[in-house]
């Protein structure tokens, strides 16, 4: 049987395509053939339904025109639909493909023929034209005896052109070359971006069914769209032309969400930095304490001067509070958060939370405020094959879009000692870099320690590269604790520091921020 590129049919064939398909595949094995072949030259492009190759005989073009098929002095007819003349379409292809062949020398450049194929039409007497003698047509009482008619054609241009195998090859190489081309990490990483966008969009529609509520507790497990939302929401709440807060816990997600609503009239602050705001507008003292209890003071004492600079402050207020990371917020917090609202009962205030974090019971106590729960459930944030590795942590495994992207195997790899680390990283990084044409701001490393107690930290001037504790820096690698990384997320996380005193939450947390790639270095 003949050799028929591509195996399977290309999903634009038509019916008429497919059948006359089915008759070529019963020539011999001495035939090639390329269905739906394209030929391009410069800005030149035809396609060919069929062409086929015989290196004994030489090579046929076929344009299949299936149904009715007319032609009057406007042009030609198929099924009442006018179409280009097939004729002038495999003659500009063969000039094509002709100058291409020619460029390279090649000798089958002579034998070759053209055939119109009408697989619904029986043989008929009627004059087709001048241009168009019946010997090129053939008609549907035909199709099993294709192969004399290819014979007949190519044997009236005289000695066949004998083609060794090599010669064979080179033909299908310059009209069709074979290649194998690699994605580059950067690469995976752009086409998963796309559809994480795609994604994220899914997961804007919740907004929708939400919107007409005043108090909502969104939960849902890391990579499951939580700051998308608040951010979406924001946004929508900007064009009704409504005041938004948006509280973070830690510093550094605070000043992400800075960056990212950069030129809107959203204010961001974590709670703290909220306090101090206040308590600044009021003229007060913000004296933070050098040593003693400072618990208490983070805790509780910051709470009680937001409380207390909103008694005496009465303009600031917001018709929109946004809360990430809401489960690290202590319920303290809540009373004077609430306070911060322009109107308790038609303000929003909205709370985002991971219920594996919840180490403040945050849903036992929001009742309070009229906070209702609203879960999310699919992540559109991790790959697969990361999300299972981080939800395997917390003894869950994650829901996944039917169309979320698989992405690579988790790396993991015992290190002998916390130096050794150092070694490991170069690898890997300078791999990702040179290899996988990743871009350093795409990577962030993470250490299960606080950043000053990682030798990361303490030699990084072993590193072949620069790291920065400050995210965004241009030609460095962002490097964090898992703690102060909390509700933000990269392309790649190296993990490092990690051993068996590593808490499951504390590697579910870390685990999760890779979106694309991730590395784990295990150490003693």
């Amino acid at each position: 049987m003949a050799k028929i590129y591509p195996p399977i049919p290309n999903e634009n064939s038509d019916k008429y395509e497919l059948e006359v398909r089915n008759y070529l595949s019963k020539l011999p094995d001495t035939w090639q053939i390329l269905h739906r072949q394209r030929v391009i030259s410069g800005k030149r492009e035809k396609e060919i339904d069929f062409i086929l190759i015989n290196p004994q005989k030489g090579w046929i073009c076929l344009e299949v025109k299936g149904g009715a098929i007319s032609r009057d002095e406007s042009g030609w007819i198929q099924s009442e639909r006018r179409i280009d003349d097939p004729i002038d379409k495999m003659q500009q292809a063969r000039s094509l493909m002709y100058g291409l062949l020619e460029k390279k020398g090649h000798p089958i450049t002579k034998f070759w023929g053209w055939n119109l194929v009408f697989p619904s039409i029986g043989s008929t007497n009627i004059n087709l034209g001048f241009d168009l003698p019946k010997e090129k047509i053939i008609f549907a009482d035909q199709l099993p005896y294709m192969e004399e008619i290819f014979d007949s054609q190519l044997s009236s241009f005289g000695k066949s052109p004998n083609l060794n195998q090599d010669s064979l090859n080179t033909f299908l190489n310059i009209i069709a070359p074979e290649f194998n081309l690699h994605p580059t990490l950067q690469d995976t990483i752009n086409r998963e971006e796309k559809i994480f966008i795609s994604l994220t969009n899914e997961q804007r529609e919740a907004i929708d069914q939400l919107d007409g509520q005043r108090k909502v507790l969104i939960q849902g497990r890391a990579g499951t769209g939580k700051t998308i939302l608040a951010l979406e929401f924001a946004r929508r709440k900007l064009e009704e032309d409504k005041s938004v807060l948006y509280l973070c816990y830690n510093r550094p997600l605070t000043e992400e969400i800075k960056l990212k609503t950069r030129g809107t009239k959203i204010d961001v602050f974590n709670f703290h930095g909220l306090c101090r705001y206040f308590t600044s507008r009021i003229g007060g003292s913000w004296n933070e304490p050098k040593d003693g209890d400072k618990d208490n003071f983070w805790n509780v004492e910051t709470a009680n001067l937001l409380s207390d600079a909103l008694r005496k402050d009465k303009e600031k207020r917001w018709d929109v509070i946004l809360i990430d990371e809401a489960q690290d917020f202590r319920e303290e917090w809540w009373i004077s958060i609430m306070d911060c609202l322009s109107h308790r009962s038609e303000s929003y205030c909205w709370a985002f939370a991971d219920p594996k974090q919840n180490v403040y019971k945050l849903d036992q106590y929001l009742g309070e405020f009229d906070i209702r729960p609203f879960n999310l459930i699919k992540n559109c944030r991790n790959t697969e094959k990361i999300a299972k590795t981080a939800y395997d942590y917390v003894g869950e495994s994650p829901n996944m879009f039917v169309y979320s992207p698989e992405g690579e195997d988790v790396k993991v790899k015992n290190i002998k000692n916390e130096v050794d680390q150092i070694l490991e990283v170069n690898n890997i990084v300078s791999r990702l870099v040179h290899k996988e044409k990743v871009n350093l701001d795409s990577i962030t490393i993470l250490t299960a320690k606080s950043t000053i107690n990682s030798i990361l930290w303490s030699q990084r001037y072993k590193l072949e590269f620069e790291i920065s504790t400050k995210r965004g820096e241009k030609n460095k690698i962002f490097f964090s604790s898992i703690k102060r990384f909390k509700g933000l997320d990269s392309d790649i996380v190296i993990l490092l520091d990690i051993n068996e005193s590593i808490s499951p939450l504390e590697l579910y947390t870390g685990t999760s921020r890779a979106k694309h790639k991730l590395f784990m270095l295990q150490v003693p």
